[in-house]
């Protein structure tokens, strides 16, 4: 009997520990969970886009002027300024949708290209200096879209996209040798870096950045949502 009633004490302390750690596990489960919350909200409040809200206009944004790259209609009602480096994966994958949204929208959008060339991509100076180079013959456009079509071929070119750069001038038309002088001129040089460092200002770290109407926007997910923020955009400005 004794023995018996020794074997209930030990059981009943077994199921007092278990008890224990459940509740501990459930305590720590709710810590975690609260932590994790807290982890996503900081990191989409600092991913959203400034202005949030209020869609004020982001006040270190440079003004369009005639120095810029514009496409599309200077009334347009809806403006989209594009920080953006040729070599960036992510700005080749909008390049199509930004294509297919200056086609819909026609007059009531234009597209404003900004050279943001990073550091870690080590064609990406030079291939801002060809579209620019490009843009001395009036073609700034046509090497703009070119490139980022070949993005893939260029980019992982083994010993310099040089080369490539100069064939696709000869493929749109371009003087080559006014080309080939102007890609390493200092005017060339200063018109890409007077872009980056007005980018630098806004704190830009990353490409594609996108500004609406002067307001910073997060990176929308896919053609529909940029096309609903470019409708809204031209509605609140009407």
């Amino acid at each position: 009997m004794t023995h018996k009633r020794q074997q209930e004490k030990t059981e009943a302390a077994r199921e007092a520990r278990r008890a224990r750690r459940a509740r501990s596990k459930t305590l720590w489960m709710s810590v975690i969970a609260g932590l994790a919350a807290l982890v996503i909200g900081i990191v989409w409040f600092a991913a959203a886009p400034s202005g949030g809200a209020a869609g004020r206009a982001e006040a270190g944004l440079i003004p369009i002027s005639e120095n810029d790259w514009i496409e599309g209609d200077p009334n347009a009602g809806a403006t989209l300024v594009e920080y953006s480096d040729f070599q960036c994966p992510a700005c080749g994958a909008y390049f199509p949708l930004l294509k297919k949204l200056s086609a819909e929208f026609g007059g009531r959008l234009r597209i404003v290209y900004r050279h943001f060339p990073l550091e870690f991509h080590p064609y990406s100076g030079l291939a801002a200096q060809a579209a620019e180079a490009a843009g001395k013959q009036g073609r700034f456009w046509e090497m703009h879209d070119l490139i980022f079509r070949q993005q893939q071929e260029w980019s992982t070119r083994v010993g310099g996209a040089r080369p490539l750069f100069l064939g696709y001038a000869r493929e749109i038309g371009l003087d080559p040798a006014r080309f080939e002088a102007d890609l390493d001129s200092n005017e060339v040089r200063q018109a890409v870096e007077a872009d980056r460092r007005s980018g630098i200002r806004l704190g830009l770290n990353s490409t594609p950045t996108f500004f609406l109407n002067g307001v910073k926007i997060q990176n929308p997910r896919g053609y529909n949502s940029f096309k609903e923020r470019i409708e809204k955009a031209i509605a609140d400005a009407s």
